[in-house]
């Protein structure tokens, strides 16, 4: 995945046993706006305010050529939407791992079921490092990037701690 590639989703469906990544659609909108309008979903993402508006940011993943995974997070069997997990080109050329889900589908290890299928896939893709940035108080997401091979740098960017993975 290099700068400049072409996106619109490089990555097709992703399943797990409980679960299916898939490229974001318009119809989610209204989904996704029902998640997005607990305020504590987005505490310790700073660039989401909540109430989420779900169109504006479905558009905005859509134009941004450098966002490489922009996949819904569902319920395999159900198809109810929990949550959304992206991989984008920062302004400094390096990967970054974005993920977020609806305060009922907290502590059900959904999120690190997410990463996990996600890399096994990348892993075959490309061997660049991965950062993520991580309020230092959500331990949770913490948790979960520690659990799928990240390691903190101890930097902060904003206020933000630093994460990175390397195969």
């Amino acid at each position: 995945m290099s700068s400049g590639a072409a996106t619109a989703n490089l990555i097709g469906p992703i399943t797990t046993d409980r679960l299916r990544l898939r490229p974001i659609e318009r119809r989610d909108a209204r989904q996704f706006a029902a998640l997005g309008r607990d305020a504590e979903v987005f505490r310790y993402i700073p660039e989401i305010s909540a109430p989420l508006d779900a169109e504006a940011w479905i558009a905005e993943l859509s134009r941004n050529a450098e966002c490489y995974v922009r996949h819904a997070v569902e319920l395999l069997g159900t198809g109810t939407v929990i949550g959304a997990v992206q991989l984008d080109r920062r302004t400094n050329l390096t990967l970054q791992l974005g993920y977020w889900f609806g305060r009922p589908f907290w502590g059900q290890g959904y999120a690190t079921e997410t990463v996990e299928a996600l890399f096994r896939l990348l892993d075959t893709m490309t061997g660049e490092p991965v950062h993520a940035a991580v309020h230092p108080g959500n331990l949770a997401s913490r948790a979960v990037l520690e659990n799928n091979g990240f390691i903190c740098l101890n930097r902060y960017i904003r206020d933000l701690l630093e994460y990175r993975r390397v195969r």
